[in-house]
């Protein structure tokens, strides 16, 4: 994001930290869509729903959520692609679609290794601080089996 063109990006406010997808990836803003629980998953994941026949991890923006509040119930959740991979995000709040350039960028902290969300540059818009997410590098550290 070091150049001075205008990237479009999809701002996801959250709870506890805002984040922001370029555009190219976002498939679909899917509302009223059901969320299953699945067993054993790790606590950053709500669950799985179904997209257009195929079977779709859903994750949660601020790492984990209250078993019940995704448990049959029906959220909004931000459908991301990436080649032949889907991701689900769950939504807390509606996210909008603006433009960004080198400009609103800032120098964040140094990314860390561990955790599901990936990093690749940080930018000031509307007075909060966003974390443009790495969508390749996360679904490859979400992807077990090819």
């Amino acid at each position: 994001m070091g150049d001075e063109a205008l990237k479009a990006v999809l701002c996801i406010p959250g709870e506890r930290k805002h984040y922001a997808v370029e555009f190219p990836y976002v498939e679909e803003i899917c509302k009223e869509i059901m969320i299953s629980l699945m067993p054993c998953l790790p606590e950053h994941f709500a669950g799985v729903c179904n997209y257009k026949g195929g079977i779709v991890p859903v994750v949660c923006l601020d790492g984990s959520v209250s078993r019940g509040q995704a448990a049959d119930s029906r959220q909004m959740v931000l459908v991301l692609r990436h080649q032949k991979y889907y991701l689900g995000i769950l939504l807390y709040r509606e996210p909008y679609l603006t433009q960004i350039s080198g400009e609103e960028q800032i120098r964040g902290p140094k990314q860390q290794e561990t955790g599901l969300w990936v990093e690749k540059a940080y930018f000031m818009w509307n007075d909060s601080l966003y974390s443009l997410v790495d969508v390749e590098k996360m679904l490859e550290k979400l992807i077990i089996f090819e």
